[in-house]
């Protein structure tokens, strides 16, 4: 009887052991030959993995960034490619979901006669009689931010969980992104919102409508990426792109609608405020509740917990005195918008941006 020789597949490296290594790795090529010794060849991206993997439980790692040069010189490095400072652009919105969005009872303080507003969200327009007098007074109790403020206190460095693609071009491909190789890596059985396959391909269409189905985190590029504002993976952090209009409803205080016809996908705006730490939140909370309003939003809201091992913090987003146009949206038995949490500066999906997406035309 002749019997050959059956030579077994080296299995894949399970997170724990990618982390236990990254964990004391001097840089991206050491990581990967003391994987490969036990493993055989492996992905040559697989160090971005690595590093969300020690991003998400807050293991300070710098050897993913370009121009990084190993101490016991493993390998000399690639020329660092220069990186991109991206300007926030507006944000905007109307019906749906976010936190609790009731009658606002505030008084004028901190933005004055409005002109910051204006030049803020250049593509809101505000309906004139519902900003007059005491209205208009009670609406701006609150600093309008283009961007979301971290809570110094939480000591957060987003800058080293932060993943930079290696496109060269201006506008990513799909084919080469490195955010589309993590996206796929970590999602492999993701649809897109007609059921067809996600992998290999951004999560926004050719007309920067997402198309990747609800319950997956976006991974955007971001300004350790050479690409240009253009690229089409870049969607959340241009800001609102749609005209809106902020106006005082009879029953419902202030809300938001659209002034223009919205494609089912439309980036709408960003849930902007401060960053806290649930602790905080919590105590806010309390006072919140017994002021009769509350502009609290759970980052990790949906997203399983379990996945995140033990002792991970929970953040959360206040909007009462800073955010955007956000804060004054309206709940509804029938949304007309989905949200999605989006990764930009930092993997930690803990610190993901929220964005609201038109749910239908």
């Amino acid at each position: 009887m002749l019997i050959s020789e059956v030579q077994k597949a080296r299995p894949w490296p399970s997170n724990q052991e990618i982390l236990s290594i990254a964990r004391s790795a001097c840089c991206r090529f050491n990581l990967h030959a003391v994987l490969e010794e036990k493993y055989g060849t492996l992905p040559e991206r697989l160090y971005l993995k690595a590093a969300r993997l020690c991003s998400e439980e807050n293991i300070k790692v710098e050897w993913h960034m370009e121009g990084f040069v190993c101490s016991k010189q493993c390998r000399a490095q690639e020329n660092s490619k220069p990186s991109i400072v991206l300007t926030p652009l507006p944000d905007v919105q109307f019906h749906s979901l976010p936190a609790e969005l009731d009658d606002l009872e505030m008084t004028s303080e901190e933005i004055g006669d409005g002109d910051r507003w204006e030049k803020a969200e250049s593509h809101l327009v505000l309906t004139s009689p519902h900003f007059e007098g005491t209205h208009y007074r009670k609406m701006l109790d609150f600093c309008y931010i283009t961007e979301r403020l971290l809570d110094p206190s939480l000591g957060l460095d987003t800058k080293s969980s932060q993943l930079g693609c290696t496109c060269t071009q201006l506008r990513c491909s799909p084919e080469s992104c490195d955010h589309v190789y993590l996206f796929d890596n970590d999602n492999d059985d993701a649809e897109d919102i007609y059921g067809q396959r996600m992998h290999g391909r951004f999560p926004y269409d050719n007309k920067g409508q997402i198309i990747l189905e609800e319950g997956y985190l976006v991974y955007e590029c971001n300004s350790m990426c050479s690409c240009n504002k253009e690229c089409p993976n870049r969607v959340l952090q241009k800001g609102v792109q749609v005209k809106i209009e902020v106006y005082k409803t009879k029953q419902k205080g202030w809300a938001v609608r659209a002034v223009q016809a919205i494609s089912r996908g439309t980036f709408i705006c960003e849930y902007l405020g401060e960053v806290l730490n649930d602790q905080e939140a919590n105590k806010r909370g309390e006072r919140y509740d017994n002021e009769g309003c509350s502009y609290l939003y759970d980052i990790d809201a949906h997203i399983d917990m379990s996945d995140l091992g033990v002792g991970v913090q929970p953040y959360v987003i206040d909007a009462t005195k800073y955010g955007n146009v956000a804060r004054f949206i309206n709940h509804s038995c029938s949304p007309n918008l989905v949200n999605y949490q989006v990764l930009v500066e930092s993997m930690d999906c803990q610190l993901a941006h929220i964005g609201l997406y038109a749910s239908r035309d």
